[in-house]
């Protein structure tokens, strides 16, 4: 089965990869857009669970019904087939790290817990990821 990857990254002609992982079981993308458009992130779902690291932009982030702002360190948690969108509040760059992957790969029990609800973590971190 194929990783559905569209619109996990919000692809658009501005996208940079700085870095980039496929092989169908786990995608890894460290993506900066500078000019993005809304008309690039849409409301989508797919199969494979997905966390987003944010690491700078002006943004807020909905899954399913709920709106959450994003803020640099912030983590979103999105589980199978929620559907999710990022929500532009300006043009500015948007860079993001997207881990999506299949349960398969993790103890099923660990990914409940850890995927509970999905949502925000914040890490408050700006060092925890590395330019």
């Amino acid at each position: 089965m194929k990783m559905n990857t569209a619109g996990i990254s919000g692809e658009c002609s501005m996208d940079v990869n700085k870095a980039f992982y496929n092989d169908n079981v786990i995608l890894y993308k460290h993506t900066i857009t500078y000019a993005p458009t809304q008309s690039s992130f849409y409301k989508h779902g797919h199969n494979e669970y997905e966390i987003l690291y944010f690491i700078r932009g002006n943004a807020d982030y909905l899954i399913e019904d709920n709106i959450f702002t994003l803020n640099p360190g912030d983590l979103m948690l999105i589980k199978p087939k929620n559907y999710h969108m990022l929500m532009l509040k300006s043009s500015m760059p948007y860079e993001r790290v997207n881990i999506a992957f299949k349960e398969s790969i993790f103890d099923k029990a660990a990914l409940d817990t850890l995927f509970s609800s999905s949502g925000k973590i914040s890490l408050n971190n700006s060092s925890f990821f590395m330019h």
